[in-house]
């Protein structure tokens, strides 16, 4: 659903580091003969919703990470007991996230030469007015304040 997508876009941008992602579902079923309901809750050692989790460097891979949740069959995924059971609903959905540490998201770099002096090129290293590098980690929002209309110079 666009929950769950929205929940995928405000994990990305809370993050600092590159990070990996894995997501569990919690899930109601139902026993057909004795009408009683059972709830599996998401963990992180089972109902895992993909075998690896997935690498996050920038919103790219965030989109289809989120992309391929929507993409699965919350019903054909879930474990049944026996063919007793039959599925009621998904009631929430977990995300585990491992933080690599060291592997900034937007991280400062040094740039080839002919990257820096390209004029149809944004390098977004340092600040175009005062010509101080940047160290914050805030490359990704300054590319969309750039794509949103915003001037080079507006960036500082």
């Amino acid at each position: 659903s666009e929950a769950i997508a929205e929940y995928a876009q405000q994990i990305m941008l809370s993050q600092v580091n590159a990070f990996k992602i894995n997501a569990s579902v919690g899930y109601i079923l139902k026993n057909n003969e004795t009408q009683e309901l059972v709830f599996y809750w998401s963990s992180r050692n089972n109902q895992l919703l993909f075998p690896q989790p997935s690498l996050i460097n920038c919103q790219h891979d965030m989109n289809s990470f989120a992309d391929s949740i929507l993409a699965i069959d919350l019903k054909a995924h879930a474990v049944f007991p026996n063919t007793r059971f039959s599925f009621i609903k998904a009631t929430n959905i977990t995300f585990y996230l491992t933080h690599l540490h060291g592997v900034p998201i937007g991280a400062a770099t040094t740039l080839p030469s002919h990257l820096m002096h390209n004029k149809g090129l944004y390098s977004l290293v340092c600040a175009k007015r005062s010509g101080i590098t940047y160290k914050d980690n805030l490359c990704l929002f300054r590319c969309i304040a750039l794509h949103n209309g915003a001037t080079i110079r507006a960036l500082e």
